[in-house]
């Protein structure tokens, strides 16, 4: 590693005082980011390391985040803060204490939670949720009626995989306001807190610490090596175990629904995700080679370097890996900011943060149509499922496969990226030709400002108005800009604004 990727107690001292500027200024945020960015660069448990979470909880308190202040303070006794400045530290710990009692900003963390109770067998859903035939195969469906902003599911994706920012945790994708750990052997990543790290440390980070940013792995390439090490690591490194969970031919699909899933984090119910997963991956037809070779030579730099990890990934594995990643729908995990977090893009001031990606277990069983009645809103690494039109008991649940809403593409763009869905697809807006809105991709900047309660009344405002009013078959111009405005105002609740 070069001088600048190295744990350097000199560039973290120097960081660190360029974050004293900004808390001087009270930008809070740039503040934050860079006493972050002297975290990682502090070597052990030198007194950098308690200095900058001193530094943080500064922060946390100006912005009435007590409960991340008092942590950053005790992680700063526990990470050598000079005993001479502890009266300062202890005074602030006091005064943070004192005000603990008031309406704390991480509130609205508990407002996306299932609206029915769950599924016994798999908790992440709601219980009306079942499986039916179609003359398309087997969906989705519900067994009671469901109502526009019903939470149906809140599920944990086996396969997450972050853009490389520094502002969430590298595994599970939560931001925590930026009160993250760094990564003990890099200055690469953060996690959320210790049981983050040694989960990522167990499954791919031993692998990827310290060397990831000397590689420039193209995305696919990078999203099948994430799914490779989870793989590893689920089968507890054993080639044998990643090859008993690879039949060479599954003459019917495997669902989540198959298994019971009643804790879903334990091995034996991660083996049978993963076999659902590869389930859906073998009845893709892969033709591509080319996408496949290129994908391997990809990865090959990487794999050279850990030859444990390459002996144990298979052509098998691998062509699964890659499959699943060409027949699955990538949920992109955005959030809207103040200030550029990573890879951006500009609204009004604002900026929409593009800061990971996810596949959902239970993607492929949802029916597609251009004028959805789901939408799976990617939330600090988990995905939920939210109604946003009525329901009716019987009736098929529905998702717009890539985000091809009819409102915001023509039907030629839509068969372009979904040519053999879009080729047979009968949803109510291709079989009345609906017509995009002019309006329907502006996100508007009086959405993307909201704060979370603000954003949260609209979320309930929106519920109202459409569980009152009439549906039919005719194309409402009105009715699908609301909606479109409703998926942007997602992303306004659990906002940090610093």
């Amino acid at each position: 590693m070069s001088d600048s990727t190295k744990k350097n107690n000199a560039i973290s001292d120097a960081v660190r005082e360029k974050g004293n500027k900004c808390f001087c200024k009270k930008e809070y945020f740039d503040a934050l980011r860079l006493y972050n960015e002297a975290l990682r660069y502090a070597e052990g448990d030198s007194k950098q390391m308690g200095l900058a979470y001193a530094n943080r909880s500064a922060v946390f308190v100006k912005t009435k985040l007590y409960k991340a202040c008092l942590e950053n303070i005790q992680l700063a006794k526990e990470h050598n803060f000079p005993h001479e400045r502890l009266s300062k530290l202890i005074s602030r710990e006091n005064e943070c204490k004192a005000s603990i009692s008031e309406p704390m900003e991480e509130a609205w963390n508990d407002f996306f939670k299932l609206s029915y109770r769950p599924n016994p067998n798999f908790p992440y859903l709601a219980d009306c949720l079942e499986l039916k035939k179609h003359e398309r195969g087997t969906f989705l469906s519900t067994k009671r009626d469901l109502k526009a902003g019903d939470i149906i599911a809140i599920t944990e994706p086996i396969f997450r995989i972050p853009t490389g920012s520094v502002y969430r945790c590298n595994y599970c994708l939560a931001d925590q306001f930026m009160n993250l750990i760094p990564c003990s052997g890099c200055v690469n990543v953060m996690f959320c807190n210790v049981m983050c790290m040694k989960k990522a440390i167990a499954e791919f980070h031993q692998f990827e610490c310290g060397i990831t940013d000397n590689l420039s792995i193209p995305k696919t390439g990078s999203t099948v090596l994430r799914m490779i090490m989870k793989c590893v690591s689920i089968c507890d490194g054993s080639s044998k175990q990643v090859t008993e969970l690879l039949p060479r031919k599954m003459n019917r699909l495997i669902t989540p629904f198959n298994f019971q899933l009643n804790d879903p984090l334990r091995v034996s119910s991660q083996k049978n995700l993963l076999l659902s997963h590869f389930s859906k991956s073998q009845r893709f037809d892969y033709v591509d080679n080319s996408h496949s070779d290129k994908t391997y030579s990809e990865i090959q730099p990487f794999l050279r370097r850990h030859p444990k990890l390459q002996q144990i990934v298979t052509s098998d594995l691998f062509r699964n890996c890659v499959n699943l990643v060409d027949c699955s729908d990538m949920k992109i995990f955005k959030s809207v900011d103040s200030r550029v977090l990573s890879e951006v893009n500009s609204y009004a001031g604002l900026y929409i943060n593009f800061f990971g990606g996810a596949i959902e277990s239970c993607y492929n069983l949802f029916l597609h149509s251009c004028a959805p009645t789901v939408f799976l809103h990617p939330y600090n690494g988990k995905i939920v499922w939210i109604v946003l039109t009525p329901i009716k008991a019987g009736d098929w649940l529905t998702v717009a496969y890539q985000n091809a809403f009819f409102s915001e593409k023509s039907r030629e763009d839509r068969k372009a990226e979904l040519p053999t869905v879009l080729c047979c697809c009968k949803c109510v807006a291709c079989a009345g030709n609906w017509k995009p809105l002019s309006m329907a991709t502006l996100a508007p900047f009086s959405v993307l400002s909201r704060s979370s309660e603000d954003g949260i009344i609209a979320y309930k405002k929106y519920c109202e108005e459409m569980n009152n009013k009439p549906l039919d078959d005719k194309c409402n111009d009105t009715l699908w800009y609301t909606i479109g405005l409703f998926r942007w105002n997602l992303c306004s609740i659990g906002r940090a604004t610093f």
